[in-house]
């Protein structure tokens, strides 16, 4: 729910309100344009906060254009994390399994993350792939000296169909976890140079079954330990049903 979204966007099933608007189009297959905006805050699940109130909220706004067969887009969200009476920070980067130890560190008031993702696909996807394509940077505001300043996060990804077999599709994906890239007066980070990627296969077993091998990997995901315990691999397979 929250990995592939990185700093700027992310899943929140707090109470919050937006608004959204997409250019008509007679043509279905025509590029058009989308813009969006979207609030949401902790204080609305509070019987002592509210909706409005200052603490941990989020305002998300994004600008895309494109159509079925590319699009680019690019987001912008403010974070405020000032009430520390409400638990799990909204500016606060999720979890370590996104981020490397100092990637998602979120010390200070709130931060701002700016997110540009695009995709293209050919007219019919074959041995030139599908590509997509993420790249987030974050502001944190209010830090310490030493402190995490700012952060950065990438991935491209590739799709392949009918891999093999008709109807089956492959994809890959590489890019580089959440990271610190500046701090507040001096600071390193261990984990600059730090890479996951990962592999599938999906075997359509007939109309109704899918079943997904996997591979996933990488370097110095955390916290850049010259051991190499930071050093991932690992693999699943997953079936799926539809009825």
């Amino acid at each position: 729910a929250l990995g592939g979204n990185g700093a700027t966007y992310g899943s929140s099933t707090t109470g919050g309100f937006g608004v959204a608007y997409t250019q008509p189009k007679d043509d279905p297959s025509a590029p058009r344009f989308e813009i969006n905006s979207n609030y949401a805050s902790m204080g609305a699940a509070s019987s002592t906060q509210g909706l409005l109130a200052d603490g941990q909220t989020k305002w998300l706004s994004s600008v895309a254009y494109g159509s079925p067969r590319w699009s680019v887009s690019l987001a912008y969200a403010a974070h405020s994390c000032t009430e520390a009476t409400l638990a799990a920070p909204s500016c606060k980067v999720w979890t370590d399994i996104y981020s490397t130890q100092l990637g998602s560190q979120a010390s200070g008031t709130g931060d701002s993350a700016i997110g540009f993702r695009a995709h293209w696909r050919p007219e019919e996807v074959g041995m030139v792939p599908a590509i997509q394509f993420g790249y987030d940077t974050r502001t944190i505001d209010g830090t310490s000296s030493g402190e995490v300043k700012s952060t950065a996060q990438w991935m491209v990804g590739l799709m392949w169909n009918d891999v093999i077999i008709d109807g089956n599709r492959a994809g890959f994906a590489y890019g580089s976890r959440q990271h610190a890239t500046e701090f507040h007066t001096s600071g390193t980070e261990p984990a600059d140079e730090n890479a996951v990627w990962e592999a599938y296969y999906d075997f359509k077993v007939n109309d109704n079954m899918t079943i997904t091998p996997t591979l996933f990997g990488g370097e110095d995901t955390y916290n850049g330990h010259a051991s190499g315990s930071d050093d991932i691999f690992g693999g699943l397979v997953q079936t799926t049903f539809k009825f």
